[in-house]
């Protein structure tokens, strides 16, 4: 669909109806670990984004906020309406680095947080749109920007983890091979989950040099082990974690702090001034209720844990 009549969609109210209406009769989740991209193919990305201008353009505007700002709105933190006003104009216009941009700017796993973040209950929750129809889907359309984006890094596999398109990423500079420069600072990680690889790229952005240290033998935690593999396909947190490898974070699996090495031995003598710990909440929480001791009964923790350290998600 060209550009000019996806804008004549927006002409009248019936129309707008109509893009609605496509919305509401999308696949919303064709979860392919080799395809994810196609959750959104190129001309869809655009239209959906155009949900949301639709109603920004819109000349009933009831319920604007004080942004003016229509398409999603309600409680959401004034970052986050800025946010969502950069990233969906590029949607709009197919400039999808560009979206991707915005978004790395303030995520440092868009294609993981794209797929399992709980948009439905979080900034969805507010879209207008959602009121009658389907709400502008957030979510989908960073996780498409995301997907879009790894596509073509993977066909350049030499570019430099601060391109030239991508600098607001590492705001200390870059050094002739594309890395962050250094600040001469050393962090420890403990934990390779959410809250370790997110910590361990903002601060490599910033110019220290941060190793993580990951007590199973893959890095990404409950990413990797909690979540199932059509939920999050194993390749997307790879790939995350080759992009922080690429900034120059060190990652060191099988290595359990407390036992392998101490908060102390970081510091005394491995000349780390400071440590993040972001161990996870591991441990489940029981009902206690009769039965749930009883063989073959386990807690959700294990379950998943069980079920992707033994790869139970491939096919026979």
């Amino acid at each position: 669909m060209d550009k000019e009549k996806m804008e004549g969609l927006l002409s009248t109210f019936e129309e707008k109806q109509m893009l609605n209406a496509w919305a509401n009769e999308r696949v919303t989740d064709e979860d392919d670990m080799e395809h994810s991209i196609k959750v959104y193919i190129g001309e869809e990305a655009p239209i959906e984004s155009m949900r949301d201008c639709s109603v920004v353009t819109a000349s009933y505007q009831v319920g604007a906020d004080h942004h003016g700002f229509i398409g999603v709105i309600g409680k959401l933190p004034d970052e986050l309406v800025e946010y969502l006003r950069q990233m969906v104009p590029y949607l709009k216009e197919g400039d999808f680095e560009g979206a991707y941009q915005v978004i790395r700017e303030t995520s440092t796993l868009p294609a993981v947080c794209g797929r399992v973040c709980p948009q439905e209950t979080q900034c969805e929750a507010k879209c207008t749109l959602g009121i009658k129809f389907e709400p502008v889907g957030i979510g989908r359309l960073e996780r498409f920007a995301a997907d879009w984006h790894n596509a073509r890094a993977a066909e350049e596999p030499d570019r430099p983890a601060c391109a030239a398109d991508g600098a607001e990423a590492c705001p200390i500079g870059a050094d002739a091979a594309g890395k962050p420069l250094s600040n001469g600072h050393k962090v420890a990680v403990v934990g390779s989950g959410p809250s370790g690889l997110t910590c361990a790229g903002d601060l490599a952005r910033l110019g220290y040099k941060v190793s993580i240290f990951e007590a199973l033998h893959t890095a990404g935690g409950v990413l990797v082990y909690g979540i199932p593999e059509f939920r999050l396909p194993k390749a997307i947190v790879a790939r995350e974690v080759e992009g922080l490898k690429d900034l120059g974070v060190d990652i060191e699996t099988n290595v359990i702090i407390g036992k392998t090495l101490t908060i102390d031995e970081l510091f005394e003598d491995m000349g780390f001034e400071a440590v993040f710990i972001g161990s996870g909440a591991g441990l489940p929480s029981f009902m206690r209720i009769p039965g749930e001791s009883l063989k073959g009964v386990y807690s959700a923790n294990e379950y998943l844990t069980r079920s992707n350290l033994m790869k139970a998600f491939r096919e026979k």
